[in-house]
């Protein structure tokens, strides 16, 4: 065997490794924008459409079609409906069925899209819930803006920088054990991880009664939001001075305390301005999500 054969024979070997060692760690990578509302906008396609400005919704289980915005961009046909379970109300939407979603290198067929017409200042033309990526590990990485898709495992070395944390679903949706500091006592309750939420945390009634939280910490203000059910709700600021996130404390966190009961069966929402202080590796098959902080755990929130 001449030099240069074995030279080009090197060379072959060398690219195939490459190739194989990308296939086995398998993973690909989405851009994303953090929006000034704390949440994660995508580009995504729909039956072939332009590019589209969708949010990343870890709190839906559905993917959803902005109907007062998509529908002067792209032709959906509704043919069938589904009793859609919002933060604090249920109703009937339409739905769109057969079409292509298509996020960077992922394309899936045949999938639904809920038609909700959500106020206009919602500037976003769908939701992408998490069952598009539910069978990968997803990783959130807000400091770098992207959607890392893992098709195995993260190596053990990797993980173990991270906390470990199992899921509780409450209405097809993901929970997390989050914990309340108030004179060394931890008051602990399931908290959905949202990113489609664009504040910090809301704490539904039943929890608000079950701690009394009404007595516990100093008022600051009144809020109230409408859902994407069109529902108002009433609630009270507050500030916690520590909030227990798997061993990590987020320090001044603001707080939204319900003053009524409301169909929910959530008992507190974590929304991006919270989220976005750690970085995530997210299992929902296992019910399992990993996390660390990054640098904004140390700044406040206001």
């Amino acid at each position: 065997m001449n030099l240069r054969l074995t030279s080009k024979l090197t060379v072959f070997t060398t690219f195939f490794l490459l190739i194989c060692s990308t296939l086995m760690i398998g993973q690909d990578t989405i851009p994303f924008t953090l929006g000034d509302d704390n949440r994660i906008y995508l580009k995504v396609s729909i039956n072939d459409s332009e590019p589209l400005d969708f949010i990343f919704d870890t709190g839906a289980n559905a993917m959803v079609a902005n109907t007062s915005r998509i529908e002067q961009k792209v032709r959906l046909t509704y043919n069938a409906t589904t009793q859609n379970r919002s933060a604090n109300a249920v109703q009937a939407r339409r739905v769109s069925s057969g079409n292509e979603i298509q996020i960077g290198p992922f394309l899936r067929g045949n999938e639904d899209l809920v038609g909700i017409p959500y106020p206009e200042n919602y500037t976003f033309d769908g939701v992408i819930g998490y069952p598009f990526f539910a069978d990968y590990y997803l990783e959130i990485d807000y400091k770098s803006q992207k959607l890392i898709i893992h098709r195995s495992r993260p190596r053990k070395e990797v993980l173990s920088d991270y906390r470990k944390k199992a899921l509780t679903f409450i209405g097809d949706v993901p929970f997390m054990e989050i914990g309340i500091l108030h004179e060394k006592r931890p008051m602990k309750f399931n908290a959905m991880i949202d990113t489609g939420y664009n504040g910090e945390l809301i704490v539904y009634y039943p929890v608000v009664m079950e701690y009394r939280l009404f007595d516990k910490f100093q008022k600051i203000g009144e809020a109230s939001s409408v859902g994407a059910g069109g529902k108002e709700v009433n609630s009270d600021c507050i500030i916690l001075p520590q909030t227990d996130v798997g061993g990590f404390l987020l320090e001044g966190l603001p707080a939204y305390l319900h003053r009524a009961e409301t169909n929910s069966p959530f008992p507190a929402i974590l929304g991006g301005n919270a989220l976005k202080r750690f970085h995530w590796i997210i299992h929902i098959r296992e019910e399992t999500v990993y996390f660390k902080p990054n640098e904004l755990l140390a700044k406040g929130f206001r």
